[in-house]
């Protein structure tokens, strides 16, 4: 199958899928929002008492990161009408602290 397009059709699918992604990203308030709270939460762990926590860093990860996270869907409800904000915390010093030791940490923070 041989397609061909003249530039005025392509002009026309390029400005339509142009107008679709904006369509369903993300405003860049949101994604200032979703960094906000990252430092949030970084501050808030860097606060605890326990060692392992002092300096703890929050880094975005996934679509969020990569500034390609779509809007929920009009109306969505449940988990479908949410934005999915996935993030990795580096713990400078947890050096050899088991997952245990790591979640008290956090869930007495």
């Amino acid at each position: 199958m041989n397609l061909r397009f003249d530039e005025t059709q392509l002009k026309s699918w390029e400005a339509t899928l142009f107008e679709a992604a904006h369509a369903i990203s993300l405003p860049e308030s949101l994604y200032n929002t979703i960094s906000e709270r990252y430092g949030t939460l970084e501050g808030i762990l860097q606060a605890a008492d326990d060692p392992i926590l002092r300096r703890a860093h929050v880094f975005p990860q996934g679509s969020i990161r990569l500034r390609t996270a779509i809007k929920p869907a009009p109306g969505a409800t449940g988990d479908l009408g949410t934005v999915d904000a996935d993030a990795v915390v580096w713990l400078e010093h947890a050096n050899d602290a088991d997952h245990d030791h790591v979640l008290k940490a956090i869930t007495e923070r």
